[in-house]
């Protein structure tokens, strides 16, 4: 065979194996996590936020309450330094929401809502956080447990009408900028403490086992679902009775509701694992202690 013959064959070859490589999907691991004020209000040093992300091996991270907080007069922001001592990439979005990445950050909507970041030669995702606004708190209204000056409610219509008063407005700009990415074709992701919980949660079935007062059709969660977002956890784990997947609160005070805030939401690729870390076998599928947090941390695993 002539040699100019071999190096066609090797080049044809090398060329395959590129493409190969190429069409391999990608596995993504992308988590939600409320950090508490930097770490469970500044009582323990960021490197064990950074070590929840680390555990469990998280490639991507919705932040929430990544405030700057006082402490001797000096402000302290720790979630650079968090970011640097895990070698990611890092995307500020204001208001305590930041965006963490194994991968590079290459685009950001002009609202700073979602980040385009590239996690392969020709593969892409988009990817949204939110902290959705915390009081009137819902759960704790429909459970007499005094929070602000707000009045204590018994029926499904009250909940929604609360919840819809309190945050309908963000979610209907996230979903105008979510369904502006989804034209690209890429992955979506939708992190985020909701301060709501999810409509698969507060079911009939949930209510008669006792988990939940009474049903409520939460309408944040039922909102992102009919733009196609799908949330992970439950599809993975989807019965709320058995797997309830609580993230609210390794640090329940003397009145508490347990509850899932906490979401990943996805839509255009595949769901193949969804988790929690936390503080403890019983409550948490991955365990750090001590926990940096007053939310479980909540991690899914998606192929594209």
């Amino acid at each position: 065979m002539k040699k100019t013959s071999k190096i066609l064959i090797y080049a044809i070859v090398f060329c395959c194996v590129l493409s190969a490589c190429s069409d391999k999907p990608a596995t993504v691991k992308v988590g939600s996590f409320n950090i508490w004020l930097n770490t469970l209000g500044g009582k323990l040093p960021p490197s064990q936020t950074a070590k929840v992300i680390e555990v469990s091996q998280t490639d991507i991270v919705g932040i929430q309450e990544g405030h700057i907080y006082e402490k001797d007069g000096i402000r302290h922001d720790h979630v650079p330094e968090i970011a640097e001592s895990l070698g990611f990439h890092l995307f500020n979005q204001g208001e305590g929401r930041y965006i963490l990445s194994r991968y590079p950050v290459v685009d950001s909507t002009a609202s700073r809502y979602g980040v385009k970041i590239q996690v392969d030669k020709d593969k892409f995702c988009w990817m949204f956080n939110c902290h959705l606004y915390y009081i009137p708190y819902q759960p704790y209204q429909l459970n007499g447990i005094p929070y602000g000056d707000y009045p204590f409610i018994d029926t499904e219509e009250e909940a929604v009408r609360f919840a819809n008063e309190t945050r309908r407005k963000e979610v209907t700009l996230y979903q105008k900028e979510i369904l502006k990415a989804m034209k690209e074709g890429y992955p979506v992701f939708l992190t985020g403490d909701f301060n709501e919980p999810s409509f698969l949660d507060w079911t009939q079935q949930a209510a008669d086992a006792g988990i939940h007062k009474i049903k409520v059709e939460w309408p944040a969660t039922r909102a992102f679902s009919e733009i196609g977002m799908n949330d992970s956890y439950r599809t993975i784990h989807p019965d709320e009775v058995s797997t309830p997947g609580y993230t609210w609160t390794p640090v329940p005070g003397e009145q508490e509701v347990l509850d899932r805030l906490d979401f990943v939401l996805y839509s255009g690729c595949e769901v193949t694992d969804s988790f929690i870390t936390g503080e403890s076998e019983t409550t948490s599928d991955v365990v750090v202690s001590p926990y940096p947090s007053d939310h479980r941390m909540v991690t899914s695993c998606f192929k594209f």
